[in-house]
């Protein structure tokens, strides 16, 4: 079973089993991040037990309540905090279902891009927390504007920010906004720098920002202080290098292209690695941005966690393992694609030797030991037999010290090069595609030409439309390939008098006499020129018919 994460946003551990353990392992968090620290809340408490009890009550997840049902305190977070006496109508919540204590519902919050922003949300400076059985909330509100909800007469006019009615005006709300968010830096990085322990992974989240994908890597993060920047930075350049100093493929996300919208600003910039971080690692982040208050430039470098004692990773979708009898070892199931989330789907185990508790520590890592005699065995079928892995018990073990295995499991795959800019492309094989983030990845955006106009962000390609794409920088991206599905365009039903774009589905060694003297234009580096010699598939040419 998945675990599902939700986040919702209103207005606009170490191994911790209880509510202090959870808040000091949340409060570790923030503090790495340099923000100012959390004060806990009792109402916030109260409002956290309320909503974590309604779910367990009534075995759901979520954060809207149906009134009718037992346990409900309020349709909403504002509704059920005004419900316990809180003030203040600016509330956020984050949920988790399915955790056995808080650092686990913790990490993967946030893991989970839409809930680690509602954590590290510059305008909240307390919480409340809790949890029943394995339903966990967590409520968070500004200090200052429950003080001035109490405190203060509303006015005539403004926003209507308190349950008791009273309203005030922007220039006041703001300010004090404006003195929370203050204390916060004015650039929010997740992973902190010089940070270890980050999970390498990301799953599920829903809203789903990568709805393709359900295993990739832990997102990175880039925030700035809106109260420090009077408009949104441009980006320049926002890249991930592994220990090698290598760039990893990753997802780009901010507002202008997020899958789901209302849930990003214009200052959050996002990368998603394309696939699982490998454990125990180092990674730096590197990053060009420029502001009306000038050049904000720099890198950050973080270590993932590692795992700990005799670990086998797994690269192959079944696997015989030998094992010492009453010896831990951890297995760790290196995804075979970006679907791959292994434990999501269940397990069974049997054999001849004795196995003991099955430790989850991710949908793809566990940890188990098992007993018996030389030859015994436990057999895992995973997901149904998707994978499996049989445990052998031997005298010693094959456990080395290499580390996670480096192999590619994207399958058939061929790398594209985009430079800096405008680039005219067409599709490798007779296909079409109708995910333009997965398959473009870090694009800006995407124009198709239908013979009479441009069509912007498409809803998909097919290997009759040439595209044109926009980078921010020079990006090298991996798309499946077929080589064999090699295509012709019939240059014959070109119009005449007319430009044409004309996609390149075969290698074509002499492109002048192929197009027999037509007018022909190649884009190369934002700049127009014609084409002589040979041209590869993928390529693509404006043609104007003799």
């Amino acid at each position: 079973m998945k675990v599902f994460l939700l986040f919702l946003s209103l207005f606009s551990f170490l191994y911790c089993d209880g509510e202090s353990g959870g808040f000091s392992y949340l409060q570790k968090l923030r503090t790495k991040a340099q923000m100012t620290p959390f004060t806990r809340n009792g109402l916030l408490d109260e409002a956290s037990y309320n909503h974590s009890n309604y779910l367990k009550i009534n075995n759901t997840g979520g954060h809207i309540e149906d009134t009718t049902k037992g346990g409900s305190t309020g349709a909403k977070p504002s509704d059920r905090t005004k419900h316990v006496g809180l003030l203040s109508k600016s509330v956020g919540e984050n949920v988790s279902t399915g955790q056995t204590n808080f650092m686990e519902s913790i990490d993967g919050l946030f893991t989970a891009i839409y809930h680690r922003l509602g954590f590290l949300n510059i305008e909240f400076d307390m919480v409340g927390l809790s949890k029943v059985n394995d339903r966990y909330t967590y409520v968070m509100s500004n200090t200052l504007l429950e003080d001035l909800c109490k405190n203060e007469p509303g006015e005539n006019s403004g926003q209507l920010i308190c349950a008791n009615g009273k309203a005030f005006g922007s220039a006041k709300v703001n300010s004090l906004k404006k003195q929370t968010a203050d204390k916060s830096p004015k650039v929010i990085i997740w992973p902190p720098n010089n940070s270890d322990d980050n999970p390498p992974y990301f799953y599920v989240e829903s809203p789903d920002p990568l709805p393709n994908h359900d295993v990739s890597g832990n997102p990175i993060s880039i925030t700035f202080n809106k109260f420090t920047y009077s408009s949104p930075p441009t980006l320049n350049t926002f890249k991930l290098l592994d220990s090698e100093e290598k760039v990893v493929q990753t997802i780009f996300r901010s507002k202008a292209n997020a899958v789901n919208q209302g849930f990003l600003d214009e200052y959050v910039f996002i990368l998603f690695p394309e696939k699982r971080l490998k454990w125990g690692s180092t990674y730096k982040v590197e990053y060009d941005f420029t502001s009306a208050l000038g050049a904000i430039k720099g890198a950050s470098t973080f270590k993932t966690r590692e795992l700990k004692g005799k670990v086998y990773y797994v690269k192959d979708k079944d696997a015989e393992l030998k094992v010492i009898s009453g010896v831990s070892y951890t297995i760790d199931l290196i995804p075979l694609n970006k679907n791959d989330d292994a434990l999501s789907g269940g397990y069974s185990g049997g054999g001849t030797a004795q196995a003991g508790n099955l430790e989850l520590i991710s949908l793809n890592t566990f940890k188990v030991a098992i007993s018996g005699n030389i030859g015994s065995y436990v057999d895992y079928q995973i997901d149904g037999g998707a994978r499996s892995v049989k445990l052998v018990v031997s005298e010693s073990d094959d456990v080395g010290d290499e580390g996670e295995d480096e192999d590619d499991n994207t399958g058939n795959k061929k790398e594209i090069s985009y430079t800096k800019g405008w680039n005219l492309n067409a599709l490798l094989d007779k296909t079409a595609i109708s995910n333009m983030v997965d398959y473009f990845k870090d694009f800006t955006v995407v124009y198709t030409f239908n013979g009479e106009k441009f069509v912007l962000n498409p809803a998909s390609i097919t290997y009759e439309n040439a595209y044109f794409v926009y980078y921010l920088e020079d990006t090298k991206t991996n798309v499946p390939f077929k080589e064999n599905e090699t295509y012709e365009i019939d240059i014959k039903t070109f119009k005449k008098d007319s430009w044409n774009l004309a996609p390149i589905g075969k290698d074509i060694d002499n492109v002048s006499d192929y197009f027999n003297g037509d007018m022909l234009y190649i884009l190369r580096n934002s700049k127009y020129e014609k084409p002589s010699g040979a041209i590869k598939r993928g390529q693509a040419l404006w043609v104007l018919p003799k």
